[in-house]
């Protein structure tokens, strides 16, 4: 299999795992007091969303890249030899949680710590421990 074959791989099982946005709109409106906690949850679901856009504009790039519908920079470049030596891409960790995990291992932990945000704002109730 050549390197941009197991890209396409990688970068689809990404993709499809890839959760949507918090919408944040509907999550202030949703909180009814504004507590530490609740302040720090939406932050956090702002800093998820940005890494989420960030993650989801940059494979879509890459994936253009291979299909050959754009021409391959050297972010893309840069981006498709991170995921083929299962690195985390500089563009995420420059917006993403200190981590010292190899690319799958670090995409699972990004995908539980979504789901444990996406828990604490259904309701806002304060969660029994905090990273």
């Amino acid at each position: 299999m050549s390197m941009e074959d197991m890209v396409r791989v990688i970068l689809e099982e990404i993709m499809e795992k890839l959760p949507d946005d918090f919408n944040l709109y509907e999550l202030n409106t949703k909180a009814e007091e504004k507590t530490p906690y609740v302040v720090v949850a939406l932050q956090e679901c702002e800093r998820m969303n940005t890494l989420i856009s960030e993650i989801r504009t940059s494979l879509k790039d890459c994936n253009l890249g291979l299909k050959g519908e754009l021409t391959i920079t050297s972010a893309m470049e840069s981006l498709m030899n991170s995921l083929f030596i299962d690195q985390v891409p500089g563009s995420w960790t420059a917006r993403a949680f200190p981590s010292m995990l190899g690319l799958s291992a670090w995409y699972g932990d990004l995908l539980q710590r979504i789901k444990e945000l996406d828990s604490w704002t259904a309701d806002f109730q304060m969660p029994n421990c905090l990273w």
